[in-house]
């Protein structure tokens, strides 16, 4: 898909991008071309390290890291030695490499892993949900599923567990609605943890 004009194409086992009319707009040397987002800067990949670039093939933030995702929210997810944190724009580490999982940020928010749990830090890096679930999503129309004790839940914003892990297996919420089952039965239930089964 075009991104601010230009596509990340692949020839010959290499990747470079294309403008709308398909001329070559930056060469084909790269391993991986991501996308050109927040402020067109595009991931890419050479030589087995990460780093970013801008619509002019400049290297803004070295080719460096082990791992990276494309920035979301001002930030960009990044992983040395194993353990991933955040970078802004200007290459400048704002939250420390020492989780063990890669996420954007979304509504404010990142899904983080430390010690086998899930929790939730903020743009501060300060951890706004404790790492203490089993695993743990992103936020839909402000809930976040999370699971504890193999059973399934949603807090808010505030990591305040608005509806309880009751669940065998959940969803997202779309719409102020989330798909559920619990006991062999499927049905929903809405912001409020008010449950509406599905006849069999």
């Amino acid at each position: 898909a075009f991104f601010d004009g230009l596509a990340g194409v692949k020839i010959n086992g290499k990747w470079g991008y294309i403008d709308k009319s398909g001329r070559e707009a930056l060469p084909f040397i790269y391993d991986l071309a991501g996308a050109f987002v927040e402020d067109g800067l595009a991931c890419v990949r050479k030589q087995a390290k990460y780093g970013f670039i801008d619509r002019s093939g400049r290297e803004i933030i070295p080719v460096r890291y082990d791992d990276a995702l494309s920035f979301s929210e001002g930030l960009a997810c990044v992983r040395i030695n194993d353990k991933y944190g955040y970078i802004d724009k200007s290459g400048r580490e704002v939250i420390p490499c020492r989780y063990d999982i890669r996420s954007y940020f979304h509504n404010g928010l990142a899904t983080v892993k430390i010690n086998g749990k899930y929790g939730y830090i903020d743009k501060s890096g300060q951890e706004v949900v404790p790492c203490l679930y089993d695993d743990a999503f992103a936020f839909h129309d402000g809930f976040a599923l999370v699971k504890m004790k193999g059973r399934y839940g949603y807090i808010d914003n505030s990591g305040r567990e608005v509806i309880p892990c009751i669940y065998d297996y959940a969803w997202d919420f779309n719409d102020g609605l989330a798909s559920v089952t619990k006991n062999g039965k499927k049905g929903h239930i809405d912001r409020f943890g008010n449950e509406m089964w599905l006849e069999k």
